[in-house]
């Protein structure tokens, strides 16, 4: 949570990163792919979800033919 609420307060290198958690490179690239992974779920989540809601709407809605 930490390096989350990081990059929302702006941008850093993966160095100042590195210096400011105090932990190697490496692993803050992987805990930076696994966020970016989990927020691209997220997103298709979301998406799926309004797909889902605009077809129960158009089955719901009466037709005019």
């Amino acid at each position: 949570m930490k390096l989350l609420y990081q990059l929302l307060k702006g941008p850093l290198s993966l160095q100042e990163m590195s210096v400011q958690f105090n932990t190697s490179k490496t692993t803050l690239h992987h805990q930076l792919s696994i966020l970016k992974a989990f927020l691209h779920i997220i997103k298709q989540f979301k998406y799926t979800q309004i797909i889902s809601q605009s077809d129960t709407e158009r089955e719901s809605t009466p037709h005019l033919l």
